[in-house]
């Protein structure tokens, strides 16, 4: 389930700071930095411990 949540997360107007804060720019360049690391780091983790 968490691929599926971090996958939505990535979806503009999920989240209600996207409107209130950023521009579309800068969220575009904020959720493709970070969803990759999330599911790096999530299952790198998964298999240590």
């Amino acid at each position: 389930m968490w691929i599926l949540k971090t996958f939505v997360w990535k979806h503009d107007g999920t989240y209600s700071i996207y409107k209130s804060q950023c521009c579309e720019l800068l969220w575009g360049i904020i959720t493709r930095i970070s969803l990759s690391r999330i599911v790096f780091f999530h299952i790198h983790f998964s298999q240590f411990c």
